[in-house]
């Protein structure tokens, strides 16, 4: 279960920093593993992006998901 809409921004920006830096990250697509307090590990499915504007070019990185360690776990478990 997706719970990104529940997480405070700055919990979503620190899972963003372990991230390596995204104009040298060689995949468009990261997991981040975060520790949230209160709620516990949190793995982020991370996004690289780039924006065009004029001749400079700006990456960056966005969290499209994020879902609890143990519900993946208990998913796995299932199956």
């Amino acid at each position: 279960m997706n719970i990104l809409s529940r997480l405070r921004a700055d919990d979503i920006g620190g899972a963003l920093q372990t991230l390596p830096n995204c104009e040298t990250a060689t995949t468009k697509y990261m997991e981040a593993f975060y520790e949230v307090p209160g709620i516990g590990k949190v793995i982020f499915l991370c996004r690289r992006f780039r924006y065009r504007h004029g001749k400079s070019v700006t990456w960056f990185w966005t969290a499209e998901n994020a879902i609890l360690e143990e519900d993946l776990r208990r998913f796995d478990q299932d199956r």
